[in-house]
């Protein structure tokens, strides 16, 4: 278990999925706003994380402030989402760096190039590029960590 002053990270629990949906949803909304948001749905979360490790950040009083969600097989970062009211604590450099206790390296993400806090956020941290690519959501950097962040 990774934590700072104010969150922890454990793995999630099924008692977490509807707040996780929820974050899920409030994030997207926020971070996909040029695309066709009125499709994203509370179900979406299931959908896209099956199969994943999903790792949370939690707050003393319980509270869900965001996850991480990994396809295992390929160290690959499928889902960062932190609730968009708990932006700037560091939740999800905390959720990142738990993962150099479990996950092989290197660890590999997708990011809309058009989310550019994103981008700027996982570059600060080490990640490079090191591909492009697009999908209904747009163009994307395909971005690397080869090993722990400093």
């Amino acid at each position: 278990m990774l934590e700072n002053a104010k969150y922890r990270v454990r793995a999630a629990r099924p008692s977490d999925d509807e707040a996780l949906a929820e974050i899920f949803r409030a994030s997207r909304l926020e971070a996909f706003h040029r695309c066709e948001t009125e499709d994203f749905f509370l179900s979406d979360f299931a959908d896209q994380t099956q199969g994943e490790v999903i790792h949370v950040a939690e707050s003393p009083d319980g509270t869900l402030a965001g996850f991480v969600s990994v396809w295992e097989p390929e160290s690959f970062v499928h889902h960062l989402f932190i609730d968009p009211r708990f932006h700037r604590q560091g939740i999800g450099k905390l959720l990142l760096r738990s993962l150099e206790t479990w996950l092989p390296f290197p660890h590999e993400l997708k990011c809309l190039v058009a989310n550019q806090r994103a981008a700027a956020f996982y570059a600060a941290m080490g990640w490079r590029e090191i591909d492009r690519g697009s999908d209904p959501f747009g163009a994307y950097l395909v971005m690397s960590l080869e090993r722990p962040i400093a």
